[in-house]
């Protein structure tokens, strides 16, 4: 059984890694071994210390998150293909700057 959610990304703030990371170990607390494991795969960004921290620090995650800076295409492929699921970055933020330029353009 393949036990496994990917996530491929530049590891930024505005990419929702923190989140995602402080769900996951919330996920372990809760489900101990039966949690599945997270596969992070891409380069670590700029400004993102809270998540690197949690990534180099958090014995919890450290059972069940591996973080890789980046794959070929062959191996992204494997790994793709023994995921259960694809995680993506929240999209929420990005919708509140739509709406909130879209307000601003409608003000007399």
């Amino acid at each position: 059984e393949f036990r496994r959610v990917l996530f491929r990304s530049t590891i930024e703030p505005r990419k929702n890694h923190l989140l995602l990371l402080q769900l996951w170990r919330q996920l372990v607390h809760e489900l101990g071994e039966a949690a599945p494991r997270l596969v992070i795969i891409g380069r670590r960004g700029w400004e993102c210390e809270q998540v690197l921290d949690l990534l180099d620090r958090c014995t919890v995650l450290k059972e069940l998150v591996v973080e890789r800076p980046y794959c070929r295409d062959e191996e992204l492929s494997t790994w793709l293909r023994h995921a259960r699921a694809l995680t993506h970055r929240a999209a929420r933020h990005h919708q509140r700057q739509d709406n909130d330029r879209d307000r601003d353009q409608h003000k007399p």
